[in-house]
């Protein structure tokens, strides 16, 4: 793990090092500019596949870095967490329901026990925008591919705290914890202003997830879940762009 993150930061450090070295001096109007930029994104996704049997729509919300050369070719890294409250396995908890379908507390009370959506991705990603929209040169249709890891689990919440098993020692046996490798694609608008001001992308997401269960043991089934699968989503992404890139004066002087 601490491998993982000393190579994630000096990717980072170099990754920004070599955008700031960058930074462009040419008008943005008139030319196709090296921009690095940190981005804030959100989502709105449906599920396929796999995913469709465990979760309804969820949404995203995160963020990343990448760098738009000047021949408009895109290198970066994205992160996002995703989170939902549509979920279909529910019985996962069946062995702890009576014969009215109610799980019962220590109390003797019918226990309130909620479920949601969570889970996230990171993607590097590679693309590449194609100027036939917008103001200038650095707008047009914009297509990457990510390629990454993808974790998703169902989180169990017992709102009184009165049920034994699902204390947080037991809900590993519970929560069906899956994760694999990740492919992703996106196809949308790609806006950089004049001005540095409006700076955005829109567009259609689609990722495919070959994952597998990260648990050792499954309570509802009484056995490892070792099924290999196709967890599909797609759906529509919004993101906000900060462009790191110094603007070049537009007025000339004369002596």
């Amino acid at each position: 793990m601490k491998t993982r993150l000393f190579a994630f930061f000096i990717f980072y450090f170099l990754i920004f090092n070599l955008g700031s070295t960058l930074r462009a001096q040419t008008v943005v109007k008139d030319s196709s500019i090296t921009v690095p930029m940190f981005q804030i994104s959100v989502g709105v996704h449906s599920p396929g596949g796999d995913l469709k049997s465990r979760f309804g729509n969820f949404a995203t919300l995160g963020g990343g870095f990448s760098i738009k050369t000047k021949k408009n070719y895109i290198l970066g890294t994205e992160g996002y967490f995703q989170f939902g409250g549509d979920v279909k396995e529910l019985e996962v908890l069946d062995f702890l329901r009576n014969g009215n379908d109610q799980i019962i507390n220590l109390g003797g009370r019918y226990a309130n026990v909620v479920y949601f959506q969570r889970g996230g991705n990171f993607t590097f990603t590679f693309g590449k925008v194609f100027p036939i929209l917008g103001p200038n040169p650095n707008c047009g249709l914009r297509t990457t591919v990510g390629l990454g890891y993808w974790q998703h689990k169902i989180k169990i919440v017992d709102k009184e705290g009165g049920v034994f098993f699902l204390r947080d020692e037991y809900l590993a046996g519970f929560d069906r914890k899956t994760g694999g490798f990740v492919l992703n694609e996106f196809i949308g608008y790609n806006h950089q202003s004049n001005n540095r001001i409006i700076n955005f992308t829109a567009g259609f997401e689609f990722s495919q997830g070959f994952t597998q269960s990260l648990r050792d043991y499954d309570f509802a089934t009484k056995q490892k879940d070792v099924q290999n699968r196709t967890d599909l989503s797609y759906g529509l992404r919004v993101s906000w762009f900060i462009p790191l890139y110094k603007k070049s004066p537009q007025e000339f002087y004369f002596y």
